[in-house]
C-alpha cells in the first residue's frame, strides 16, 4: 500500500497529524470525506498557528495530496 510519505506536498508534521487519527496510507487519506478529517484533526491537534496546527488549509492540503499534487503548486 502506498504510504501517505509518498504523497506530495505531506512533510512530516502533517504525516505526523494524521497518524494521531489513523490515516496512514494513501488509499486511508483519498476515501476520508475531507471534512471529518478535518473535525478529527481538530480534536487532537491544537491549533497554536494556522501553519503548525489543524488550520482550514489542511482541507485543502489533503485533497490535493489525495491527487498526489502539491498543495503550494495548486
Amino acid at each position: 500500500m502506498e504510504s501517505v510519505d509518498q504523497l506530495k506536498g505531506l512533510g512530516p508534521k502533517s504525516r505526523v497529524m494524521l497518524a494521531k487519527i489513523g490515516i496512514h496510507t494513501a488509499q486511508q487519506l483519498r476515501q476520508a470525506d475531507a471534512f471529518e478529517v478535518y473535525a478529527q484533526l481538530r480534536q487532537v491537534v491544537p491549533v497554536v498557528r494556522p501553519a503548525w496546527g489543524a488550520s482550514r488549509c489542511v482541507l485543502a492540503r489533503d485533497k490535493a495530496a489525495t491527487k498526489n499534487r502539491d498543495f503550494a503548486a495548486a
